[in-house]
């Protein structure tokens, strides 16, 4: 069947499997299924559903005049595919998941920008630079970088742990906060904000026990702490009591006297 240049002509349920050629303007306001090409001059009008071939990452479904292997294509039923170049580059499946760079996504969000994993696996460009996360091995898990150059990064790798690499490329020890807490000690223990902490244990007048909400890998780690009484009297801190362990540490503050006095402001924060 040959559509010669109708100019608003209505086909319904046209089955085009020859390759038609139509002049000017095809206007379908049924269902149609295009098996073949179609080829308008100016105008394909579709009111209806159109159902087209799946395609493939070569040769989609939907492409543009003189670039066959760029397109949308259907890989699997309730699935939708990008191709560029004849490769797929993007899918989202019939989860939702969205893949860019796989074809395979696991999450709403799944994005492999380097495989390798050499600048990171998601890559975010503005005019101030490059944007790096989910880096892997001695990579960055965040960084930003212009230039070719990282001017700031936060990473972990076997041999060096937490890191910071700064401008000059040199990677310097981060070691971060495992817990910290900020307690009212007087009278009934309060916390006002803390973090991995889950409550005060009052021992005593001046005698606490930090209860961690997730444990210590191990007992190694270090305690920084102050008391304070509204200025009334120094308050000093130290480990007491007890050998410490990897899920509660116990502290006391004391005045100058070395007497043991609840404290107004208490802080302790743990690294390792």
């Amino acid at each position: 069947m040959t559509l010669d240049g109708t100019s608003g002509l209505t086909t319904p349920g046209v089955v085009n499997t020859a390759g038609e050629t139509i002049a000017t303007t095809l206007a379908v306001t049924g269902a149609s299924t295009l098996t073949g090409a179609v080829t308008a001059s100016t105008t394909l009008a579709v009111t209806g559903v159109s159902t087209f071939a799946a395609g493939t990452a070569l040769l989609p479904a939907l492409t543009t005049t003189g670039d066959t292997n760029t397109g949308l294509w259907f890989p699997a039923a309730d699935t939708v595919a990008a191709s560029t170049g004849g490769t797929e580059r993007m899918r989202i499946d019939t989860s939702g998941n969205l893949g860019v760079g796989t074809s395979s996504p696991t999450e709403k969000l799944d994005v492999v920008a380097n495989a390798s994993g050499s600048d990171g696996a998601i890559v975010v460009r503005t005019q101030f630079g490059a944007h790096y996360f989910g880096g892997v091995g001695n990579y960055p898990a965040f960084g930003w970088k212009n230039g070719g150059v990282f001017n700031a990064a936060l990473g972990y790798d076997t041999n060096n742990g937490h890191h910071f690499t700064g401008p000059d490329s040199a990677r310097r020890p981060a070691y971060l906060c495992r817990a910290w807490v900020n307690f009212n000690g007087t009278g009934t223990v309060a916390i006002r904000a803390s973090g991995n902490v889950s409550s005060i244990t009052d021992n005593g007048t001046g005698d606490y026990t930090v209860n961690f909400t997730t444990a210590m890998v191990d007992a190694n780690y270090s305690a920084v702490g102050q008391g304070s009484n509204m200025g009334s009297d120094a308050r000093y801190q130290f480990e007491y009591g007890v050998v410490r362990t990897t899920s509660a540490y116990r502290f006391a503050t004391l005045n100058a006297a070395a007497t043991f006095i609840d404290s107004t402001y208490a802080s302790v924060a743990f690294f390792r």
